[in-house]
C-alpha cells in the first residue's frame, strides 16, 4: 500500500479533485495519456513526453491500486451523501409504503 505522500503527489500529477471514483479515475488517465502519448502528440522537442507519460501512468496505477484496497462506508449518512437523490427517492418510496 502506498503512502499518503505518494497518494497526494498521485493526486496533484492526474489534476484530481478533491472526491474520485474509479471510472473518473480512468476517463481522467485516458485523456492525459492521449494528449502525452508520443504517437498522438506532437514532436518532442527534448523528448520529454515519454517521462511525463511513464509519471502520469505510475501515478494511474498508484490510485487504482490505493482505490482497490481502500474500504467504503454503506452507512444511511455516507450513501445518502454519495447520492443524494437516490437516497431521498429510496426514502420517499418507503414513506409511500412501496408505491411508485
Amino acid at each position: 500500500m502506498s503512502n499518503f505522500a505518494e497518494i497526494l503527489r498521485a493526486r496533484k500529477v492526474l489534476g484530481l479533485g478533491d472526491r474520485i471514483s474509479l471510472k473518473t479515475l480512468r476517463e481522467r488517465y485516458i485523456l492525459l495519456a492521449k494528449r502525452l502519448h508520443p504517437d498522438a502528440a506532437s514532436p518532442a522537442v527534448d523528448g520529454d513526453e515519454a517521462p511525463a507519460l511513464a509519471e502520469i501512468t505510475h501515478a494511474y496505477q498508484l490510485m487504482v491500486s490505493y482505490l482497490e484496497n481502500v474500504s467504503i462506508s454503506l452507512t444511511d449518512d455516507d450513501l445518502r451523501k454519495q447520492d443524494p437523490q437516490a437516497f431521498h427517492a429510496y426514502r420517499f418510496n418507503d414513506w409511500m409504503g412501496g408505491k411508485s
